[in-house]
């Protein structure tokens, strides 16, 4: 059956009809299918470009319209998009050997007017609407039709060029993520490698991609330039995997930059769930050596919690997963606040503050890292310590919810085993391991004993290491505050 292309007149009046749009649309619609579907060698093939070549205008369009004094979105949709279509169902029926002597001037002409436009579509879409064209075209054999006619239009061929060295900066600057997160990096990586040849974007990658990972065989055929970090991000650990933040904190992201085609990409892609568990974003990247990249970066979408991010310190990923086989946080909120007490634990030896000589730990390796938390339980002072002139010492009222200061040692378990006999591991002392939660996926411990001691006052000496404490560090307490918290444990 054949197929007949009709135009629809715009007139110039106000008192008569427009186009009939809705027929247009589907006869655009009809058009695609024949050029996608109907088998070259049909005669509905045949006939459909026998009508498209009587149908071509002097401009050299296969324009709907016979005025083109309309709005930019009407001249895309009925004037240049089926001029694009008509274009590629007549080099496809080039490829198919057809003898129709007139397909190649009318071809010639089409892709003359072709570029009148460059290919844009309208609006916002402007972009996606070019890039979806010029995929069709190499869809419809465009570029092996200019190896055998390099002369066909130069014009074209000149602008798919242009085009293609357009899109290369724009991969090359990591500007393919359009507004409202329409994401095109792959499709376009694609269309340069056809037009203009392989390129790859940087990618940073910071957790079962990195080297000696579960999924890095995804990318073990890239290129990889080395250790990064990127800035403004806060790397969290979920579990089985980590994932980075937006953050305005002045944090740091540890990983590897790796170098990825369009197949690579799309990978990834598929693994990182992208636009539905994460969004591909960019940043700067930081090598050890010096040079700053621009890159892709998967930022996670959903929510995270505070106590799961990776203080840079436990960075890259691999190396927090390794501590949390092997380390634990110590949560003190008594005389072990104060690091230089803390460390007689450790490393052994005298105490200026309270006369004392301790062993110290097997392992007299120093923490790894220390931080500032909070504790869901009040301090009170308790028992009569030899250490500190038989007074009391701090422990935790489990009985009740309520708010602790206390400061998170990162150490082995061994330490920690060794840290809790110097503390008093008995009946009436601290007793009981508490979990206080998890820090980078890393258990919080502490001890106390949960049942109430007798409330003591401690010592003048206790209190002011325990005021030290509260003010040394990250997230201190000032003076006055530290005073007035010591004061109400004091009090309870």
């Amino acid at each position: 059956m054949s197929f007949i292309l009709t135009r629809d007149l715009i007139s110039n009046r106000h008192d008569e009809p427009g186009p009939d749009i809705p027929a247009m649309f589907e006869q655009t619609d009809r058009l695609i299918r024949l050029r996608d579907e109907a088998p070259i060698d049909s005669e509905e093939f045949a006939e459909t470009v026998r009508a498209i070549i009587d149908f071509q205008r002097e401009d050299g369009s296969f324009s709907y319209l016979s005025s083109y004094e309309v709005p930019s979105d009407a001249r895309v949709d009925f004037v240049y998009h089926p001029t694009y279509i008509c274009c590629q169902i007549l080099i496809k029926a080039m490829l198919s050997g057809s003898p129709n002597k007139n397909i190649l001037p009318a071809l010639q002409r089409g892709l003359e007017f072709s570029c009148s436009r460059r290919l844009m579509g309208h609006g916002i879409d402007g972009l996606r609407d070019q890039m979806r064209t010029v995929q069709d075209f190499i869809d419809s054999g465009i570029m092996t039709i200019l190896d055998y006619q390099p002369d066909l239009c130069p014009e074209f061929t000149a602008m798919l060029i242009e085009i293609a060295e357009e899109y290369a900066k724009m991969i090359e600057d990591c500007d393919t993520i359009l507004p409202f997160g329409n994401d095109v990096t792959v499709k376009m990586i694609r269309i340069v490698k056809t037009l203009n040849g392989p390129v790859s974007v940087p990618v940073f990658v910071y957790g079962t991609l990195m080297s000696g990972e579960a999924n890095h065989y995804l990318i073990e055929d890239c290129e990889h330039l080395g250790p990064a970090a990127i800035f403004g991000f806060a790397l969290h650990d979920l579990g089985a995997y980590p994932a980075v933040k937006y953050t305005e904190k002045p944090l740091t992201a540890t990983g590897e930059l790796i170098l990825c085609d369009a197949d690579a990409l799309e990978r990834l892609d598929i693994l990182e769930q992208l636009g539905s568990l994460y969004d591909r974003a960019v940043a700067n990247a930081f090598m050890d050596d010096g040079p700053v990249f621009k890159a892709y970066v998967y930022v996670y979408r959903n929510e995270v919690t505070d106590d799961s991010r990776v203080p840079e310190e436990l960075q890259p990923w691999p190396y927090l997963k390794e501590l949390q086989r092997t380390h634990v946080w110590y949560v003190a909120y008594g005389s072990n606040l104060l690091r230089e007490r803390f460390m007689c634990y450790i490393e052994g030896g005298f105490c200026e503050d309270n006369g004392r000589a301790y062993d110290g730990c097997r392992d007299k390796t120093a923490p790894l890292f220390d931080i500032s938390v909070t504790i869901p339980y009040n301090v009170y002072f308790g028992n009569k310590s030899a250490s500190w002139g038989n007074s009391g010492v701090a422990f935790l009222d489990t009985s009740r919810t309520g708010l602790a200061f206390g400061r998170a040692y990162l150490v082995t378990k061994e330490q920690l085993a060794d840290i809790h006999e110097q503390e008093g591991n008995g009946a009436n002392w601290y007793s009981s391991k508490q979990l206080i939660g998890k820090h980078a996926g890393i258990p919080m411990i502490t001890f106390t004993n949960t049942r109430e001691r007798e409330h003591v006052m401690p010592s003048k000496a206790y209190l002011d290491v325990m005021q030290r404490g509260l003010t040394e560090g990250a997230g201190a307490l000032t003076d006055e505050l530290a005073e007035e918290y010591l004061q109400q444990a004091i009090e309870r």
